[in-house]
């Protein structure tokens, strides 16, 4: 996502007619960085040589992650 904002809004800084578009870019940018910051993590353990991944109880940040970002 944040590849695709920094193209958007480099077109739409070098093209004539697209600076409208620039806005949109710097959104897309800051709404990327806000989504890396707030993305659920995980603790990984080995149990039996077994690989788990242990998450946490979903706080607000999470949930907000979830919400805009669904995998």
């Amino acid at each position: 996502m944040a590849v695709a904002a920094l193209v958007i809004w480099l077109v739409a800084a070098l093209v004539p007619g697209l600076h409208i578009f620039t806005s949109v870019g710097l959104i897309l940018l800051l709404v990327a960085g806000v989504g890396y910051l707030i993305r659920p993590r995980s603790r990984t353990m080995y149990w039996r040589d077994r690989r788990i991944d242990l998450g946490d109880e979903p706080g607000p940040g999470q949930r907000v992650y979830r919400a805009i970002f669904k995998r």
